[in-house]
C-alpha cells in the first residue's frame, strides 16, 4: 500500500489582522502660580480645556502614544469684579507593551478627555488636574491562501465559504487649516477663558481609490468682556480632505474619524473673531464583506484519506449602530440662569441581560452660571443610556459624541439636559476548521465489493455522507436516481461505486 500526498488549488485574501486593542489613562497634574498683577484668589469658577493626540511610535514589544491637554481656569481674585484666566499645559505619554508590536506595523490612536478640574492650593497657587484614556489598536497585513480543490483525479471535496466583514484598507493624514473666522457674539470680548472644538463630517466617501471627506470644526468660547462680563460665541470652519488608500470596492463600508494634535487660536487684531490654526489627523477605515472559501470535508476514490486540519478565527465587524439618548440632571443650589456648558464624557460600560446589552455613558457638565450677577460655578453628572441586542460571544467598541448641554432654572436648581450620539460598533469572532494537508493511503480494489447498493438515506443523511462512505461521487448518485438536489427521507437511492 502506497502512500499519497494531497495537492491542492488555493485562494489567496488580504486584510488586517488585528493585533492588539487595548485602553490606558493617564493623570496628570500640574501647577499655576497666580499672576503678581492679580489678588489672592477667592473662587475657582470654571476649568476647561481640549485634549490633543501629538504622536505614537511603536517599537519592538512596545509602544508609546503622546498626548496633551491643554486648560484654561477661570478664577476670581478677593476684591475685583472682574475674573482672571489662567492656563496650564499638560503633556502625558502613555505606554503599551506586548510581544506582538514591532515598527512598520498598522496602527492608529485615540485621546478622549475623561476629567478636568483644578482646585486652590493657597490663594497664590491652583493645581489643575486632568484624566485621559488612550486606547491603541494595532493591525497586520496579511495574505492568506485558503485551498479550496484539489487537482488530483479521484479527490472528492466539500468547499465551504463563511461570510466575513473584514478590515482591507487603512490610512490616515496629518494637516493644517487655518482661517480668521468670525463669533457671532454681541461681544467677543477682550480674553478668552475657554475653547471647546468639535470636529463634525457632512460628508465621506469612497471614490476610487481615495477616502473623500468634508466637515464643519465648530469652535465654542467663553470670554471676558472689557467691563469684565462673560460672553459666549459660536464660529464655524468648514474643511476638505483626502486619504489615499489604495483599491477598493464600491460596496466596500468607509469608516472616517478625525482629531485633534493641535491648536493655535487667539482673538483677531480687530476683536470680532478668532484667528484659528489647527493640525487635524484624519483616519479611514474601510471594511469589506468577504466569502471566505476552504475545504470543510475531503475522501479519496481509491484509498483512505488521512487530512490536516488547521483552525483559524477572523474578527468580523457584525453591526454599527448609533443612538440619540437623552439624560437628565439637577445641580442644586444653581444660579439664576446658565451662561456656558462643556460635556466630558466618563469611561462607558455595559451590561448583559440575557441577549440584550445595555450601554451607559457618565457625563460630567461643567456649568458656569449667573447669580445675582455674579458668576459661579458648577458640575452635574447625567448618564446617557441604550441597549440593542447582543450576541453571545460579541465584542463592543462604544464611543460618545457630538456632546450638548442646556440648562435652565427649575423648582430644585438647575435643571440640565444633555443629548449626544452614542456610536456602538459590534464585533464578533468566526472560526474555521479546514483542511490544509494530509495524505491518502492507496488500496487495492476489492473485486467481491458490489458494484451497486440500494438503501434510503438515513435521517439528516446527505448525499456527501453517503457518496463518502461508499467512495464514490454525489454526481454518480444523482445520475443513478435522476437528483438533481438532496434526496428525500423514503427514496430507494441507487449508489453506484
Amino acid at each position: 500500500m502506497s502512500s499519497l500526498k494531497l495537492e491542492f488549488k488555493t485562494e489567496s485574501m488580504e486584510y488586517l489582522r488585528p493585533l492588539l486593542r487595548e485602553t490606558r489613562g493617564a493623570e496628570e497634574t500640574a501647577e499655576s502660580i497666580i499672576p503678581d498683577a492679580c489678588p489672592d484668589v477667592r473662587d475657582i469658577l470654571h476649568t476647561g480645556g481640549m485634549a490633543f493626540l501629538r504622536g505614537k511610535d511603536l517599537g519592538e514589544g512596545t509602544a508609546a502614544v503622546s498626548a496633551g491637554v491643554s486648560a484654561m481656569v477661570l478664577v476670581q481674585p478677593e476684591g475685583r469684579q472682574t475674573p482672571e484666566v489662567i492656563e496650564a499645559y499638560l503633556p502625558m505619554t502613555v505606554r503599551f507593551e506586548s510581544a506582538e508590536l514591532r515598527p512598520g506595523l498598522e496602527s492608529c490612536a485615540q485621546v478622549v478627555l475623561r476629567r478636568l478640574d483644578s482646585h486652590m492650593v493657597n490663594p497664590r497657587k491652583v493645581l489643575v488636574r486632568a484624566a485621559v484614556t488612550v486606547t491603541l489598536r494595532v493591525w497586520e497585513r496579511c495574505a492568506e491562501a485558503h485551498p479550496v480543490d484539489s487537482p488530483q483525479e479521484g479527490i472528492q471535496i466539500l468547499r465551504r465559504t463563511e461570510p466575513v466583514k473584514l478590515l482591507t484598507a487603512l490610512g490616515e493624514k496629518s494637516y493644517t487649516i487655518e482661517d480668521t473666522v468670525r463669533l457671532d457674539a454681541g461681544d467677543p470680548g477682550t480674553c478668552l477663558a475657554d475653547l471647546q472644538i468639535a470636529l463634525e463630517h457632512t460628508d465621506t466617501r469612497l471614490t476610487g481609490t481615495r477616502a473623500v471627506l468634508k466637515g464643519n470644526v465648530h469652535i465654542k468660547t467663553l470670554s471676558l468682556t472689557e467691563q469684565g462680563a462673560l460672553s459666549r460665541g459660536q464660529a464655524v470652519l468648514p474643511f476638505s480632505q483626502y486619504i489615499d488608500l489604495g483599491d477598493c470596492r464600491e460596496t466596500d463600508e468607509l469608516s472616517l474619524d478625525s482629531v485633534l494634535s493641535g491648536a493655535d487660536i487667539e482673538l483677531s487684531a480687530d476683536g470680532q473673531g478668532l484667528n484659528v490654526t489647527l493640525q487635524l489627523l484624519s483616519r479611514a477605515e474601510v471594511w469589506s464583506q468577504r466569502e471566505v472559501a476552504y475545504i470543510g470535508d475531503l475522501y479519496a476514490l481509491f484509498g483512505e484519506a488521512e487530512p490536516e486540519w488547521t483552525s483559524s478565527a477572523y474578527e468580523s465587524l457584525l453591526d454599527r449602530q448609533c443612538f440619540q439618548p437623552v439624560g437628565r440632571g439637577t445641580m442644586t443650589g444653581g444660579g439664576d440662569q446658565a451662561v456656558y456648558l462643556t460635556c466630558l464624557p466618563g469611561e462607558p460600560s455595559h451590561t448583559r441581560t440575557g441577549d440584550t446589552a445595555e450601554f451607559t455613558v457618565p457625563v460630567s457638565v461643567q456649568m458656569v452660571t449667573e447669580k445675582e450677577g455674579k458668576p459661579a460655578g458648577g458640575t452635574v453628572r447625567v448618564n446617557l443610556t441604550c441597549a440593542t441586542h447582543a450576541s453571545a460571544g460579541c465584542r463592543f467598541e462604544v464611543q460618545a459624541e457630538d456632546l450638548t448641554a442646556t440648562a435652565s432654572p427649575g423648582m430644585d436648581g438647575m435643571e440640565v439636559r444633555v443629548t449626544g450620539t452614542i456610536c456602538v460598533r459590534t464585533y464578533g469572532s468566526t472560526e474555521l476548521r479546514e483542511i490544509t494537508g494530509g495524505t491518502v493511503n492507496e488500496e487495492t480494489r476489492d473485486p467481491s465489493r458490489p458494484g451497486l447498493i440500494i438503501r434510503r438515506p438515513g435521517r439528516q443523511e446527505s448525499l456527501w455522507d453517503i457518496a463518502r462512505q461508499y467512495r464514490t461521487t454525489t454526481a454518480a448518485i444523482q445520475q443513478a436516481n435522476g437528483l438533481s438536489g438532496e434526496p428525500s427521507g423514503e427514496m430507494l437511492l441507487l449508489i453506484p461505486r
